[in-house]
């Protein structure tokens, strides 16, 4: 028997499959398996450099660079990330940066399988991880809300949330495993291959993108400036 003033139980609507409805959207799985690959991969890469530079030079100082390196063009590139976020399709930008990752991870891994691998490639491929990062971002974020919509969009960005966070630990973990057993080149080897699974995923979305044109008409620089404000 209830007690008066009680607060009724809703426990009819809390269920397990409530935490998963997003991946009901076989669209958002797809993003979903494409972004864990890619985490992974930017978190492989940090160790593998790293451990790359530091048998290279035994530098710590360069060492720090690979990080360095890393998120510099989130620094500066992270508004102009928004502004191809506002007039670009989110798919089309997301499908070029990775295949750029793509060809980036392929030229070092033969780099590395023919030895004349040199700090300066390490550091340009980092960046260019960097800058693509940096670029489609907000595109990656806005493709969740273009698969689900409002009602889902918070679900999807925490399932997002929880495959970033596993990364961080599964990618250092089997960057270290590889270089350990087979060596830095192995270890592209790997990156090379999430990153062409994680390309053809994005590839196998089929939608549509409501366009802004609203936003496309304003100047870049006003757009800029608005994101400064």
């Amino acid at each position: 028997m209830p007690v008066a003033g009680s607060v009724p139980s809703t426990r009819q609507d809390i269920h397990p499959q409530r935490t998963f409805r997003a991946f009901a959207n076989r669209g958002y799985v797809c993003l979903w398996l494409a972004n864990f690959l890619l985490y992974t991969s930017r978190w492989m890469q940090m160790t593998l450099l790293a451990w790359l530079i530091l048998d290279l030079t035994d530098s710590p100082l360069l060492v720090a660079l690979v990080g360095f390196f890393s998120s510099a063009p989130m620094f500066l590139l992270g508004l102009v990330g928004g502004i191809l976020a506002d007039r670009v399709h989110h798919q089309r930008l997301l499908s070029i940066s990775q295949g750029t990752n793509v060809m980036s991870s392929f030229l070092l891994m033969l780099l590395l399988s023919t030895g004349v691998v040199q700090v300066w490639h390490a550091y340009l491929a980092i960046l260019i991880t960097g800058a693509c990062w940096a670029l489609d971002t907000p595109s990656r974020r806005a493709l969740i809300f273009d698969l689900l919509g409002v009602e889902g969009v918070t679900n999807a960005l925490a399932l997002d949330a929880v495959g970033m966070n596993a990364s961080r630990m599964c990618g250092p973990a089997l960057a270290g495993v590889l270089i350990t057993l087979r060596g830095v080149q192995w270890g592209y080897m790997v990156i090379t291959l999430f990153c062409s699974i994680a390309w053809a995923l994005l590839w196998s979305l089929r939608m549509t993108q409501e366009r802004r044109p609203e936003r496309r008409q304003q100047s870049i620089v006003r757009n800029l400036l608005d994101g400064f404000h």
